[in-house]
C-alpha cells in the first residue's frame, strides 16, 4: 500500500493519480490504467434549525449550508454531541437528521460530518440581553480658521386656492426623494431629501402673508452638493397634491440669493 497527501489546487473537479518513479530529471510512470481522484469544495454550515428540542429526541432539524452536493448521500450525518444520527439531503445546499435522545444537558457543539472531511464546530445560538440597539446620529466638529462657503438656498413653493392636502416629490437628475407631506415640519422634509437624495440638507418654513390662498413653503440649504444644485435638472411631482379645485396646484422651484427677501 502506497500512501500520499493531496496537493493543493484550484478549483473541483476530477484529476487522474498514477504511480511512478521520479529520478532528478523525469517521472517514469508505473501504472498502466490511471486511477481517478475528485477534489471537493469543502462544506460550510451557516444555520440549524430548529437551534432547541427536546431531551426526549426525535426533533426534525435542518441544517443549512454550501457545497453539501459534492457528497455521497450515503456519508452524511449529523454529530449532536457525542451522539450521530443520519441525514439526508432536503436540497443541493441543506441536509434533514433527527436530533437523539440525551439523559443531560451538556455544553457540545453540533455539527454536520460528511466522510472524508473534518468536522466543522458551527456556534448555534447567540443571546445578548441588553438594551435595545438605538439608531444614533454623530457628530463630528472641526475647527477651522477658514471661513464656511455659504449654502445654496432653493425655495420650495406650493401653491392652491384652499384646502391643499397630500404629498410630492422633489426629483434631481432622475433620482426622486421620499414623499413629503404638503404641511410637513422642516424635520420630516429633511428626512425625506436625505433619505437617498441628497446628503446634507437644512430646511426652514416660509411664512409669507403677500402668498394669497393657501400655501406651504420650504427654504432647503444644500451643503454637500459640489458647484451646487441645478435647478434646471430639478423638479417638483405634485401628482399627489389635492385641493378643493384640483386645477390650480402650482408648484414653483426658485433659488434664493443673500439680497432676495421674497419671491
Amino acid at each position: 500500500m502506497i500512501t500520499c497527501l493531496t496537493p493543493l489546487v484550484m478549483k473541483p473537479g476530477w484529476i487522474s493519480v498514477d504511480i511512478g518513479i521520479e529520478d532528478e530529471e523525469n517521472l517514469t510512470i508505473l501504472t498502466p490504467i490511471s486511477a481517478q481522484y475528485r477534489y471537493v469544495v469543502e462544506p460550510t454550515i451557516k444555520s440549524i434549525y430548529p437551534p432547541r428540542g427536546s431531551m426526549s429526541g426525535g426533533s426534525l432539524v435542518t441544517i443549512s449550508g454550501e457545497n453539501f452536493h459534492y457528497h455521497d448521500e450515503r456519508s452524511v450525518h449529523c454529530r449532536f454531541g457525542n451522539q450521530t444520527s443520519p441525514a439526508v439531503f432536503a436540497t443541493d445546499n441543506e441536509v434533514q437528521c433527527r436530533s437523539p435522545a440525551v439523559d443531560e444537558i451538556t455544553r457540545e457543539v453540533q455539527a454536520v460530518r460528511l466522510v472524508g472531511e473534518p468536522i466543522r464546530d458551527e456556534v448555534q445560538e447567540i443571546r445578548i440581553v441588553g438594551t435595545p440597539i438605538a439608531r444614533e446620529i454623530q457628530w463630528v466638529i472641526v475647527e477651522s480658521s477658514e471661513s464656511r462657503e455659504a449654502p445654496q438656498v432653493v425655495r420650495v413653493l406650493l401653491t392652491a386656492s384652499t384646502g391643499m392636502e397630500g404629498y410630492f416629490k422633489l426629483t434631481y437628475r432622475g433620482f426622486a426623494s421620499e414623499p413629503i407631506g404638503v404641511k410637513a415640519a422642516p424635520e420630516e422634509v429633511e428626512n425625506c431629501l436625505t433619505s437617498g437624495l441628497f446628503e446634507s440638507v437644512g430646511v426652514k418654513r416660509v411664512l409669507d402673508e403677500s402668498i394669497y390662498g393657501d400655501y406651504s413653503a420650504f427654504d432647503v440649504s444644500f451643503y454637500s452638493v459640489p458647484g451646487g444644485v441645478d435647478l434646471a435638472d430639478m423638479s417638483c411631482d405634485r401628482s399627489a397634491v389635492t385641493s378643493k379645485w384640483s386645477g390650480d396646484i402650482q408648484c414653483i422651484i426658485v433659488e434664493i440669493v443673500p439680497s432676495s427677501t421674497s419671491l
